[in-house]
């Protein structure tokens, strides 16, 4: 007896001990597939001394190229397409997000098989009109909702996020051949700007060497003010472009730096083989297969026809 109701009385009540057992069950059965949660919060103040720190000489970074089967260039060796694609590998947040995004849609095919769960209920109702006086007006009842699919309903929710997750394995190799492209364009752009920056040193040099002769000469009376004046013109647009060109260099390196996605600091005394960058692939393709693998290799192509699978299960 509690709280004046007499849960023996109550007409279609289960006995207590049993009503416990069932309790006890449903609750056991119900957290059988919880897992525990893992917090991981964000600390913005810790991020900005981690990206500062990172650097191509990081020894984590090298076990991580060792275990990819690449060498990493030793000391005075240069770094070229194919190590900077690694090690953006390892930096990236691009590439991690795109790995998180795949790792949920793989847990999404391990749910889409899982049968549904019983639900338990416990409906506790009030009745004013009782015909016997020793009835309770309680009436309490135990309520189990047991789900039944239809027959292929399992399979096509399953095929559903195998589907969403191969998309999603897609989007992984997309991201990753994006940083391969932009390390490659990045590299290419500050070959072809230290190259421009060689051309316009020896012009200046060059026209440092006339612009003295002249003056010579001008002094001896044999040149006009006017030609002297001229070429020091011309050397002083020479050196403003030059100095343009040196800041197009600074703004390659960090594209470069960030294609990588480490502080463009990280590259300071790092010797790199641009020239590595250039595509050394055979030309001589048939046109026809070309057109073949851009039908079906595509990522955007492949990615569309996964998530379509995906509708069509749907």
């Amino acid at each position: 007896m509690a709280d004046g109701l007499d849960w023996t009385r109550v007409p279609g009540a289960l006995p207590w001990t049993r009503l416990g057992g069932v309790l006890v069950a449903a609750l056991v059965a119900g957290c059988a597939g919880f897992q525990e949660y893992q917090a991981e919060p964000l600390d913005p103040e810790a991020f900005p001394k981690g990206f500062a720190g990172r650097s191509l000489g990081n020894p984590e970074l090298r076990s991580y190229l060792e275990e990819t089967g690449f060498e990493a260039p030793a000391q005075g060796q240069g770094w070229g397409l194919t190590g900077l694609t690694l090690a953006s590998f390892y930096y990236h947040p691009d590439l991690r997000v795109a790995e998180a995004d795949w790792q949920v849609a793989r847990a999404g095919e391990e749910t889409a098989g899982q049968r549904p769960n019983p639900r338990f209920n416990m409906p506790l109702e009030y009745h004013s009109d009782t015909d016997d006086s020793d009835s309770s007006p309680w009436t309490v009842g135990t309520v189990l909702d047991v789900l039944f699919e239809w027959p292929g309903k399992r399979e096509a929710r399953t095929d559903r996020a195998e589907a969403l997750s191969a998309a999603a394995r897609i989007e992984v190799e997309h991201t990753a051949w994006q940083l391969h492209s932009r390390i490659r364009k990045a590299l290419l752009d500050l070959r072809q700007a230290r190259k421009k920056e060689r051309l316009l040193q020896q012009e200046v040099v060059i026209l440092s060497e006339i612009a003295e002769l002249l003056e010579a000469r001008a002094e001896a009376g044999e040149v006009s003010a006017f030609r002297t004046t001229a070429t020091r013109m011309e050397l002083a647009r020479a050196r403003i472009g030059l100095t343009k060109q040196q800041g197009r260099i600074a703004d390659a390196r960090h594209t470069l730096a960030r294609a990588v996605g480490v502080p463009a600091s990280a590259l300071d005394g790092v010797r790199l083989a641009p020239e590595t960058a250039v595509d050394t692939a055979d030309r001589d393709v048939d046109p026809e297969s070309l057109r073949g693998i851009a039908l079906r290799q595509r990522y955007d192509i492949r990615k569309a026809l996964a998530r379509y699978t995906a509708r069509e299960a749907a």
